[in-house]
Parts: C-alpha cells; structure tokens; sequence
C-alpha cells in the first residue's frame, strides 16, 4: 500500500524535503539502506517530466530511514504552473519493488527570481 501525498511548490526554487515511511503491514519504519534503486517521478499527460533517484543522485540517504530528495530549480523552471501526477517506488534487497508514494504536485509560478 502506498502513502497518498500532495505538494506545492514553486517552478524558480530547488524542491528539497526529506520522508520516512511506516510500514503499514508491520508498522515498522522502512529501512531504505538495502535498496537497490529508488525512483520518484513527476509526469502529466505527455509522460515523464522530472525523475530523482539514488542513480542519477537527485535521491540519497539521510539516514538508513530517511530519504532526502533534492530536484535543482533548473529542472523545476521546466514545468508550467499546473497539477501534475508524483509517484515513488523502490526495490528492497529482496528485489521486490514496492510503491512508496503517489499523489499530486502542485506547481505555481515563481514572483521573485535570482
């Protein structure tokens, strides 16, 4: 089972936040420091617009229980103000990939600009 989310957030800054999970079978707090990949992407009705994961290094470890995700205002000036889908899965040292999250992200133009 995933975790239903939403977010806003500006197209001129860095989108920077951090999650931990709960197990919703266990009520364990996920550990992510055996997982293979972790992916999280943004998409609308063209397909996919944004994409961090521990491969390309949008998306490491704080901790063994906490992901820090960090998507540069550079990619985020991509996207016209609007809703667009999010969604995140990762593969467990088992190699089962398991849906983390999905929802919405709402993206609003930026006013002030550096």
């Amino acid at each position: 089972m995933a975790y239903a989310v939403s977010f806003e957030q500006s197209n001129t800054a860095d989108w920077n936040f951090q999650f931990s999970a709960t197990d919703l079978d266990t009520n364990e707090v996920i550990d992510f420091s055996g997982a293979t990949d972790i992916l999280f992407v943004v998409a609308d009705d063209n397909g996919e617009r944004l994409r961090a994961s521990l491969a390309n290094g949008k998306i490491t470890l704080e901790s063994p229980t906490v992901l820090d995700v960090r998507i540069p205002f550079g990619e985020m000036g991509g996207l016209c103000a609007g809703s667009y889908q999010i969604g995140a899965v990762y593969k467990d040292a088992a190699g089962d990939v398991n849906q983390l999250l999905t929802g919405r992200l709402s993206v609003y133009n930026g006013i002030a600009k550096l």
